[in-house]
C-alpha cells in the first residue's frame, strides 16, 4: 500500500506543473470511494492524488482506504 501511495504522490507531483482540474465525473468518482468526503472542498491535487489512487492496480478495498485517508 505504501507502493501505491508513493507512486499516487510522484504521479500527483508531475501534475502539479500543468494545469489539472479534476471533473465532475471524477469528483463523482472519488465520491464513491470517500462516501462521506465533502468533494466540493477537494483541492486539485488531493483530486489527482485520488484518481491515481483509485485507477492503480491495488484491491477495490486498499483503494477505499487509501483515498478515505487522503481526504480525511
Amino acid at each position: 500500500m505504501k507502493t501505491i501511495f508513493a507512486s499516487a504522490l510522484v504521479a500527483a507531483t508531475a501534475l502539479t506543473g500543468a494545469a489539472y482540474a479534476a471533473t465532475p465525473a471524477q469528483l463523482t468518482e472519488i465520491q464513491k470511494y470517500a462516501p462521506n468526503a465533502d468533494v466540493t472542498s477537494v483541492t486539485d491535487r488531493e483530486a489527482a492524488l485520488a484518481v491515481s489512487i483509485i485507477r492503480s492496480g491495488d484491491s477495490e478495498n486498499d483503494k477505499r482506504q487509501e483515498v478515505q485517508n487522503l481526504l480525511r
